[in-house]
């Protein structure tokens, strides 16, 4: 007889646990396979489950900016790795777009400054670091350190360094940290320094 109501009370349970899944979890699920997809360069099939989990409608602000950023992603990260721009480039500065209206934080702003970058729209890129650095806290070295990386590839080497400089000056109590030494060093090598 024990056997038999253990039995139940497993079977009410898994019965119980199926009808309790939120709906959140099965789009989590589709977002871990579209980034298995999109690490791949499965892009397609990427941006399909992504746009799946997009168009369910039921997650919060910030779910859905990390959907748009996933997609904006796979897209990038396809296009840079196969050398191609335009299309899916301009499709992936939409959906980081999308994606800061949602969710505004500096990493947003900077994803979004990354695919102007690549697309050669260098103002827009400085626009949205400097719409960045007031967001990071407790230090803006990632905005100013983009700052910096897109007034290098323009060549604008003391530029670079100004920013630079000023994330030292902000990381100072820490002493600094690796990336800004990194940017720095490729900055002045560049400059033949």
């Amino acid at each position: 007889m024990r056997s038999v109501w253990t039995g139940f009370v497993v079977s009410l349970m898994f019965a119980t646990a199926a009808f309790a899944i939120p709906p959140v979890f099965l789009e989590q699920s589709d977002m871990t396979k579209a980034k298995a997809a999109a690490d791949d360069y499965r892009v397609e099939e990427a941006v399909a489950l992504y746009t799946k989990v997009i168009e369910a409608g039921n997650l919060t602000q910030e779910e859905l900016a990390a959907a748009y950023t996933g997609r904006a992603t796979a897209r990038e990260n396809y296009t840079v790795a196969y050398g191609l721009k335009d299309s899916e480039m301009l499709l992936a500065l939409a959906d980081y777009q999308q994606a800061r209206k949602l969710w505004r934080t500096s990493r947003a702003l900077g994803d979004e400054a990354g695919a102007f970058i690549i697309l050669g729209a260098y103002a827009d890129a400085t626009a949205a670091y400097r719409l960045a650095v007031p967001l990071e806290k407790p230090e803006p070295h990632w905005a100013l350190i983009g700052l910096a990386r897109t007034e290098r590839i323009q060549g604008h080497y003391d530029a670079a360094l100004a920013h630079l400089d000023e994330a030292l000056r902000l990381a100072e109590v820490e002493g600094g940290s690796m990336p800004i030494y990194y940017h720095r060093g490729r900055i002045l090598y560049l400059a033949g320094k």
